[in-house]
């Protein structure tokens, strides 16, 4: 019988169950759909891709699929794993324990557009070391790169279109479909544009750019 003393000082301690974390993939796949187990029970069939940060990739690579391996069973194992860097907040880390960052109902309560969100989240990802959440980046992307700069190419194409063409953008006679440098017609354009980013006069910072490659 317990005496109750193995919880003393545990009190105000947080534990993080991660058996029962990762089994909520599965589990919540069987809640969604009775045939759950052609996803989780077919290994030959079903690759499995996990997306994740540099912290969880422990319990993803090692402690679940030790647990599937344990189970018997024939789980669908972990196939490729892509993980990021720690994305942090003004100088120190995300917390919602200690209310440290901007979350879902945060973000939504800002009015700032779901567009200039995934911009500047996707600009800012770590992929290749830890980054940091800046509410001055964040105004500076949508002010100095949104607005100013996208903002005015579009302007000014709608004008040159406008002014040139009359509002009407004229058929090129090409053939519908994306641009592609392995086209015939296709080819000679990028080669232009790309020789013209190299040029010393170019008014733009240059862009490494390659001839089999589409233009920056």
């Amino acid at each position: 019988m317990s005496d109750g003393k193995e919880h003393e000082g545990m009190e105000d301690k947080v534990l993080y169950v991660w058996f029962e974390a990762c089994i909520g993939y599965p589990s919540i796949t069987a809640n969604y759909t009775p045939e759950w187990k052609q996803w989780w029970f077919n290994q030959k069939n079903v690759r499995l891709y996990q997306f994740m940060g540099k912290d969880n990739v422990y319990f993803h690579t090692i402690y679940f699929p030790s647990v599937q391996i344990g189970d018997g069973r024939p789980w669908t194992m972990l196939h490729h794993l892509s993980t990021t860097e720690y994305l942090n907040y003004e100088g120190g880390k995300f917390s919602k324990s200690h209310n440290r960052g901007v979350f879902g109902p945060a973000a939504k309560e800002t009015g700032i557009p779901p567009s200039v969100w995934r911009y500047y989240l996707i600009s800012t990802r770590p992929e290749t070391a830890d980054a940091m959440f800046s509410w001055a980046d964040l105004i500076a992307a949508n002010n100095n790169v949104l607005l100013n700069n996208f903002g005015n190419f579009v302007n000014r194409a709608l004008k040159f279109v406008v002014s040139q063409y009359d509002s009407v953008i004229p058929d090129s006679g090409d053939a519908p479909g994306p641009y592609s440098p392995n086209d015939e017609h296709d080819a000679e354009f990028f080669s232009d544009i790309n020789n013209l980013l190299k040029e010393p006069s170019w008014p733009y910072p240059r862009v490494a750019t390659s001839t089999s490659s589409p233009p920056a």
